[in-house]
């Protein structure tokens, strides 16, 4: 009998629920947030994705995958940072 791999045993048990999970929730409160901006402060931007980011980086720290999941985060956290100082879409 073969011996799985580290991707291959995530396959099967259905690893990354909790990053797909938090990859949800945090579009979710992006979306929102975009869309509250948009009516009260007449700005367009793409929180939808930097939260998404740090919602799937959060999930990915839950499954063990920190590297992964610090990444994600860090990403998030600083396009949110930098879409400040733009001005521009984030």
């Amino acid at each position: 009998m073969k011996e799985l791999n580290t991707q291959e045993i995530a396959v099967v048990s259905g690893a990354g629920i909790f990053a797909d999970y938090g990859n949800d929730v945090g579009t979710s409160l992006g979306e929102i947030l975009d869309a509250l901006i948009l009516q009260y402060g007449n700005r367009e931007t793409a929180y939808k994705v930097n939260f998404a980011k740090i919602g799937a980086g959060i999930g990915k720290l839950v499954e063990l995958r920190f590297a992964e999941g610090f990444n994600s985060i860090s990403q998030g956290i600083s396009n949110i940072f930098n879409s400040f100082g733009s001005g521009s879409k984030s």
